[in-house]
């Protein structure tokens, strides 16, 4: 059976604005505001999950939503002049000098590469080193990092159902201009179908819905350590032709074996912490690990 997956591209940033719908059988359609997202959607009452905006509030929502996309696109100091940013992706740092880890196909074809950090800095980046077959890339930026990631050990990886958490930049119908949440459980195994995915030796999977953008960023367990990096989405369509199964909440993760190799091969050190040295502390809730993710998570910028 051939591999199902679908990679996770880098895409290009666009900004999207939604048509505006029509009334149907279900009620009204009104505007509704996802305040974590800070974006607003046409949809009925039921189904709107935030706030419900009147047409003025909505416009002005979508006009300051607008005016910082196209901030956090352009920063104030142009990174790399005489180039446009093509794509981008996530990455995370784990050395203080600067160094970041992504997926090769994010920086693949990029003739720059800057890192944006969370905390408003952005600086060019060069490769140090990378291993194609499991698409991993390790960069430097000319910036210190603002924090650094703490790794899970290699061989205690997560149980069979076990909360994981990916924080990164996903592309949906919008540009992300802050790290997002998505939060699903690891599978050692899964159902029939599932189950019998044939998929590459290093990659693990996670009932878990990543997207373009997410490539290259974190995968963390309960105590905010990185337990592997995004690299693809189930492949939807191929799935259900091939199954009969419709999945859409499949995502796929480098194990941290490959990535310990590069980094030490380069001699870069790294934290990790053991399951005794997180054994006192609570396990947090997604929101919270995410808090505790963003200071060292960054946005991977591919210019042309």
């Amino acid at each position: 059976m051939e591999h199902i997956l679908l990679i996770v591209l880098s895409l290009v940033p666009a900004l999207f604005q939604a048509p505006t719908a029509l009334a149907d059988g279900n009620g009204p359609i009104v505007n509704c505001y996802d305040e974590a997202r800070q974006s607003v959607v046409r949809t009925t009452p039921a189904q709107c999950q935030g706030k419900i905006l009147s047409d003025a509030e909505a416009k002005e929502v979508k006009e300051r939503r607008a005016a910082a996309i196209r901030r956090a696109m352009q920063p104030k100091k142009q990174a790399v002049q005489g180039r446009r940013m093509s794509g981008y992706g996530s990455g995370f740092f784990v050395h203080a000098d600067g160094v970041v880890v992504t997926n090769v196909h994010v920086v693949a074809g990029c003739r720059e590469v800057t890192v944006a950090a969370t905390n408003g800095q952005e600086a060019k980046a060069a490769l140090v080193t990378h291993d194609e077959s499991n698409d991993l890339a390790v960069l430097r930026a000319q910036m210190p990092a603002p924090a650094v990631a703490t790794f899970r050990p290699a061989d205690e990886p997560p149980a069979d159902g076990a909360a994981v958490h990916a924080v990164g930049y996903p592309t949906r119908t919008l540009p992300t201009i802050r790290p997002q949440l998505a939060s699903g459980t690891y599978l050692l195994g899964g159902d029939a179908a599932i189950g019998n995915l044939r998929v590459p030796h290093n990659f693990h999977k996670a009932r878990i819905k990543v997207f373009p953008g997410n490539s290259g960023g974190p995968v963390l367990d309960a105590h905010g350590r990185i337990t592997g990096v995004v690299v693809a989405q189930v492949n939807t369509v191929k799935m259900f032709e091939r199954t009969g199964t419709l999945i859409r909440d499949l995502g796929f993760f480098i194990d941290l074996k490959p990535l310990f190799r590069l980094l030490d091969d380069k001699q870069i050190p790294y934290r990790v912490a053991s399951a005794a040295q997180v054994a006192a502390d609570a396990p947090l809730d997604g929101p919270a690990v995410a808090e505790r993710a963003r200071p060292f998570v960054a946005r991977i910028n591919c210019w042309k």
